[in-house]
């Protein structure tokens, strides 16, 4: 999954992809990415979906009749809906979300 990150400090966008764990910043590009590391976007990126996923599923959870995904995504984003997906944790039925 990738995202967009803005650099806090210059402003500067940087392509993030989850998955791959890989960043276009320099500091990934030429020091980290042969050692495997994570630089401080990917870091923040992937804190951002771990703070926010106990949230998301709350919401799912509240509505036993599940919720409305537009809402959801409106929400929380199309990557946390994805990632959580992913993981097998919920389910999407005629445009409702429900926690497996």
């Amino acid at each position: 999954m990738k995202v967009k990150h803005i650099s806090k400090s210059t402003g500067t966008i940087y392509d993030i992809d989850l998955e791959k764990l890989t960043c276009t910043c320099p500091h990934y590009l030429y020091r980290l990415a042969k050692s495997g590391g994570m630089c401080k976007h990917i870091q923040e990126e992937l804190l951002k979906f771990e703070k926010l996923i106990p949230k998301a599923l709350e919401f799912i959870e509240t509505n036993e009749n599940g919720v409305d995904a537009v809402e959801f995504v409106e929400l929380f984003g199309e990557e946390i809906l994805q990632v959580l997906k992913q993981r097998g944790e919920v389910y999407e039925k005629l445009g409702r979300l429900y926690k497996l």
